[in-house]
């Protein structure tokens, strides 16, 4: 018997959606940990100083 979630997947199916959505958020997390490694992921005082007072206006 195939029993729907709430969301209309089956079992397999959900397993499937969040396994993908795991998937995703890991690369995402790769990715920003290689960009902080690199010193890409920092601002200086300054781009902050300046990107905080932009948001402010």
């Amino acid at each position: 018997m195939d029993i729907k979630t709430q969301d209309g997947l089956n079992d397999a199916e959900a397993d499937y959606v969040r396994d993908r959505a795991e998937k995703k958020l890991l690369m995402k997390l790769q990715k920003a940990e290689e960009a902080v490694k690199d010193g890409e992921g920092w601002l200086s005082l300054a781009e902050v100083k300046s990107l905080v007072s932009k948001n402010k206006e």
